[in-house]
């Protein structure tokens, strides 16, 4: 029975709120109604007009020139991270090259320590015999 009542009250006020809605909407003028009330057109601008045209495109211009360096601050950055990655790049091929080079010249002393060691037991073998 509560929930009855409370669904009741809901409804009434549901109905009451679209129809009070319905009772400000204006009717809207038709074409013919809207060429008798319209003013006459003026050929000469207003002084607001031209200003207002003049913010308007002076703030598209002030968009662009923030729009261009936007991107030429893009096309910086992104030169700036090329050089960088490129710096890297050589730097790597220049410090993996160097140890290269370390590794052939240690190879190269290991290999004539082994001559030497070779030799000198020869020498030793030689001598005991």
């Amino acid at each position: 029975m509560n929930n009855l009542r409370v669904v009741s009250i809901c409804g009434a006020v549901s109905l009451l709120l679209i129809l009070s809605a319905c009772i400000g909407m204006t009717q809207t003028p038709s074409a013919a109604q809207n060429l008798l009330v319209a003013p006459p057109p003026t050929s000469i601008p207003c002084e607001v007009c031209a200003q207002a045209t003049l913010v308007v495109a002076l703030t598209q211009e002030q968009d662009s020139a923030n729009n261009l360096a936007a991107g030429t601050a893009e096309v910086v950055r992104a030169n700036a991270q090329i050089t960088l990655d490129s710096a890297n790049a050589t730097l790597s091929a220049a410090q993996t090259q160097d140890q290269n080079n370390a590794n052939v010249i240690v190879a190269q002393i290991a290999a004539t320590a082994e001559i030497a060691r070779a030799n000198a037991e020869a020498t030793l073998n030689s001598a005991a015999s």
